[in-house]
């Protein structure tokens, strides 16, 4: 009688290690995937008349990873849709300097982030984002665009409201150096 408990004991102890292994392992394979959240500041919009690339568009956004690894944003497409047809803009993957404040004889230089962008784990990273193309820049911002972020652990989707968060560029560029 008392074996009979004993390994009773010992089964229900073994299948509640089981469930538990079980369940640690399911929490640390959800925690290593793509869990990232993208938080717009501001955008602004610079028009010059000049190159072959003359408009640019600039996001300053925060990315959060929230998986327990790193991540690495490689690619940035914005999309918009207009009477059926698809009109995309990638990223510039070059650091570029936008902006230069100067305060008490010291310069505060402002760039653009360079690709990829790695952000550690279960950290936030701020992070400005330049769109250029020759024309019709502005178009962009009233026609609610989508942004596709590719990473090294896949790819996602937002829909930033642009309009509602721009700013002139000199603002822009004011507000990002304080930060």
């Amino acid at each position: 009688m008392l074996s009979n408990v004993l390994s009773s004991i010992a089964i229900f102890l073994s299948a509640c290690g089981l469930i538990f292994n079980l369940f640690l392992y399911l929490e640390r394979k959800k925690s290593k995937q793509l869990n990232i959240d993208f938080h717009l500041k501001t955008v602004s919009v610079l028009n010059r008349d000049f190159g072959s690339y003359a408009n640019s568009l600039f996001i300053s956004a925060i990315v959060e990873n929230n998986s327990s690894e790193g991540v690495s944003i490689n690619k940035l497409v914005m999309i918009g849709t207009w009477q059926g047809e698809e009109h995309t803009l990638e990223a510039e993957f070059s650091k570029r300097l936008i902006s230069t404040l100067k305060y008490e004889q010291k310069n505060y230089p402002l760039y653009t982030n360079e690709m990829p962008i790695n952000i550690p784990a279960n950290t936030g990273k701020p992070i400005i984002i330049e769109f250029r193309f020759k024309h019709y820049i502005d178009w962009f911002l009233h026609h609610n665009p989508q942004i596709e972020i590719s990473t090294n652990k896949g790819q996602f989707t937002v829909k930033p409201n642009l309009k509602d968060s721009k700013m002139s560029f000199d603002d822009f560029s004011n507000y990002e150096n304080v930060l």
